[in-house]
């Protein structure tokens, strides 16, 4: 929200969270830049007709690494679609892979190759742990981390059909890399960014090959 006023691409915006201490942080963040009202809301369950939830009075929607957390996507959609004006514009960048990251096993075995190839200077993280023997969580796993981790991130691009129009997708994979560079991306930097970049090919292999899907996608889509 503060890049899109200080770009000069909107003039008011509403910001959203759950969370009193990330909105009490963006709070700081925005000082001094007028134009942004941050207010505690559940997207589950938006307040349409209350403040400034008014139906017909967004232009846009902007929705970053945020919708992936929804239980009631097709609330969400329903709500999105009454607020916007008719045709107005939806943008999401979100992770589209496996609910609560349930990879298969072939998913899992490409990325312990991967794994195989690295030193150990690289897949160690700032605490001193080493990360090999890469496995999916078990969702109890990580619905004890966060319950609404990756509830409904399949059916974030599906669920639009009969409310939004897609106007465009772009995935952009993520789903090795996701996985692979979790707390030790920092190491991959000077002369080791060329194992970087065969990780970031290795991917697009296996993206055109078929063994893996896109995990992250950007959406732009409108209103019905």
């Amino acid at each position: 929200e503060r890049a899109l006023l200080r770009d000069g691409q909107a003039r008011e915006a509403v910001a959203v969270d759950l969370s009193s201490k990330v909105l009490a942080e963006a709070r700081r963040q925005a000082a001094g830049l007028e134009g942004i009202t941050y207010l505690q809301a559940d997207m589950n369950q938006l307040p349409v007709g209350e403040g400034p939830w008014q139906p017909g009075s967004f232009d846009a929607v902007f929705g970053v690494a945020s919708v992936h957390h929804c239980e009631r996507l097709d609330a969400l959609y329903a709500a999105l679609q009454t607020l916007l004006v008719p045709g107005g514009w939806l943008f999401l960048d979100e992770y589209i892979g496996p609910e609560r990251f349930q990879y298969d096993a072939d998913h899992m075995a490409l990325i312990n190759q991967l794994a195989d190839l690295l030193p150990d200077r690289l897949l160690t993280t700032a605490s001193g742990q080493l990360r090999r023997g890469f496995r999916a969580p078990t969702v109890a796993e990580v619905v004890a981390v966060d319950p609404s981790e990756a509830v409904n991130s399949r059916r974030i691009v599906p669920a639009l059909a009969g409310r939004f129009q897609v106007e465009a997708l772009r995935p952009y994979g993520g789903a090795v890399l996701q996985v692979l560079l979790a707390n030790v991306a920092q190491n991959f930097q000077g002369a080791d960014t060329a194992y970087l970049r065969a990780l970031m090919q290795a991917e697009e292999d296996a993206l055109r090959q078929g063994r893996l899907e896109a995990h992250f996608a950007c959406v732009i889509a409108r209103a019905l």
